[in-house]
């Protein structure tokens, strides 16, 4: 029996990060990214129409509504939906605050594809 698909939201405003992540999950069977995100403005809506979202790979620091509202926002309307955090801060502040409003993971911007997959 085969794993089910994980369905992946990648939300971030560096296109070229966005890029890699998208290089690293492709050479996986198990996930699929299905949309990405460069504004939080767009979060939202993106996740009303887009069924079967399984997690969001969330940024921090992003233009219009920044990740740690956003993990409010779909921790609260969305609770089935898991939240990843990919950061550059290695702040022990910014890490507890998200994991106090819902998001599930933290995981460093720096980190390598193994640990990426693993999250």
């Amino acid at each position: 029996m085969s794993n089910p698909i994980i369905r992946v939201l990648v939300v971030d405003d560096h296109k070229m990060f966005v890029e890699g992540v998208q290089a690293i999950f492709s050479n996986s069977s198990e996930i699929q990214i299905v949309d990405t995100i460069f504004d939080g403005k767009d979060v939202m809506s993106v996740v009303e129409k887009t069924p079967g979202v399984d997690i969001i790979l969330l940024d921090i620091n992003l233009p219009n509504i920044n990740g740690l509202e956003l993990t409010r926002l779909i921790s609260k309307k969305y609770p089935n939906i898991k939240i990843l955090i990919l950061s550059m801060y290695n702040n022990a502040e910014y890490i507890r605050e998200v994991l106090k409003e819902g998001a599930s993971g933290y995981v460093l911007k720096n980190t390598d594809h193994e640990e990426l997959l693993n999250a």
